[in-house]
């Protein structure tokens, strides 16, 4: 598995043990990693290149998964608005 298109957590019990990992979440396939995530709410949003994957927290599973625009553009960033997120296209 690619980490690079997964979620990870550590849960800290005094130290950091960045080689084991607590949970691992594939979110994404392997052309499309995650490369962006935000906190909003209550739910993580992951950017994976022109999908955007919204996670509950601390449940962690997928509650949404959209394609925002249907074009070869992916989302270059997400912004936090008061309760939601927007997702930026753009051509990079």
């Amino acid at each position: 598995m690619k980490f690079s298109t997964c979620v990870i957590v550590y849960m800290a019990d005094g130290s950091w043990d960045c080689s084991d990992p607590d949970i691992v979440l594939s979110v994404s396939n392997s052309a499309a990693p995650v490369n962006r995530m935000l906190i909003v709410s209550g739910k993580l949003w992951c950017a994976c290149l022109n999908d955007v994957i919204v996670l509950s927290v601390p449940a962690l599973n997928v509650e949404v998964y959209f394609t925002p625009v249907q074009s070869l553009h992916r989302v270059t960033d997400l912004l936090p608005l008061i309760l939601d997120v927007l997702a930026v296209v753009g051509t990079t």
